[in-house]
C-alpha cells in the first residue's frame, strides 16, 4: 500500500516541474515568491536544485540553466490547479504553499495590511482572467 506523499509524487495533474516547484515551496512555508521579480524566480530556479537547504542557494543562480518565463508560467499553472496559493500584497502576485499563504495572511493581518487573496476562478472565460478574490 502506498504512502500519502507516494500518492501526492504521483499526481498525474503535476509535471516533474510542477511537483518540483509545490516541494520546494512545501518545505519552506516561511517564503513567498513574486511572479513578477526576476531576483525572486532566479532564488526558486536555484532552490529547485538543492532544496534541501535552509536560505535560497544564492551560488547555484544560473542564467543560463532555464529561462525565468518558465517559472512564471508554472506559478500560474499551480495556482490555476489549486496547489499553491497566492497573495495581492503591494500590488505583486506573490505564490507560495497552502502554509506559506495561511502564515502570511496571518501575519499582515495582525500588523492592519489590507490581505487580498486571489482565489482561481470556478468560471472559465471570466472577466478576471482565471483570478477571483477570497472573502
Amino acid at each position: 500500500m502506498p504512502l500519502i506523499e507516494q500518492i501526492m509524487a504521483d499526481d498525474p495533474r503535476l509535471p516533474p516541474l510542477e511537483r518540483q516547484v509545490v516541494d520546494v515551496m512545501e518545505k519552506h512555508p516561511q517564503y513567498l515568491f513574486r511572479k513578477d521579480k526576476k531576483a525572486d524566480l532566479q532564488e526558486l530556479r536555484a532552490w529547485m536544485q538543492a532544496p534541501h537547504t535552509p536560505e535560497p542557494p544564492l551560488s547555484l543562480i544560473d542564467h543560463k540553466v532555464q529561462p525565468i518565463s518558465i517559472l512564471e508560467h508554472t506559478l500560474v499553472s499551480l495556482h490555476h490547479k489549486r496547489a499553491i496559493g497566492c497573495l495581492d500584497i503591494n500590488d505583486y502576485l506573490c505564490y507560495g504553499s497552502h502554509e506559506a499563504i495561511k502564515n502570511a495572511k496571518k501575519s499582515l493581518i495582525a500588523k492592519g495590511t489590507e490581505v487580498i487573496e486571489l482565489l482561481p476562478s470556478q468560471a472559465n472565460g471570466s472577466e478576471t482572467n482565471g483570478l477571483e478574490l477570497a472573502v
